[in-house]
């Protein structure tokens, strides 16, 4: 068994819970609450982990508790195999990451508890993101048509 850290957590801690649950290589903490089609993989925030809420049904299910090494990210990048996590300077050398740093910029400019309620809502959000990196890339807006 692992040591275990409980919220609160750092802000560097809580990128790392959360890049490792999409990146570590084993099955992410989900959500114990009751939803229909499936229990969503946990977001940690600095007081513990959340439900993201993604169907639009309210949760309030929270786990105060992580492995230690998730919240460290040196203890397990590259412990997983290369198809998972790639090492440092392939991450800085891919010219897609200007466009994920502009996506997780975006996201956490966002109102720390807002995720919209309605589909025309989230699409919107999710398409702020697309375009905030694709200016990071700079691929070019469709110019607008004369009417």
């Amino acid at each position: 068994m692992t040591d275990i850290i409980r919220a609160p957590w750092t802000p560097d801690q809580v990128a790392a819970l959360n890049e490792f649950q999409h990146r570590g290589g084993v099955h992410p903490f989900t959500c114990g609450g009751d939803h229909a089609p499936g229990s969503p993989v946990l977001i940690a925030r600095e007081d513990g982990w959340h439900c993201p809420q993604p169907y639009g049904e309210p949760c309030d299910y929270t786990q105060d508790w992580a492995h230690a090494f998730m919240a460290d990210r040196l203890k397990w990048f590259g412990s997983f195999p290369p198809s998972r996590v790639a090492d440092d300077a392939s991450v800085q050398d891919d010219p897609r990451q200007p466009a994920y740093d502009a996506v997780f910029a975006y996201i956490r400019s966002q109102p720390r508890d807002f995720l919209p309620t309605t589909v025309v809502g989230r699409n919107a959000m999710i398409w702020d993101a697309v375009h905030a990196a694709l200016d990071a890339v700079g691929v070019p807006g469709t110019p607008a048509k004369e009417t």
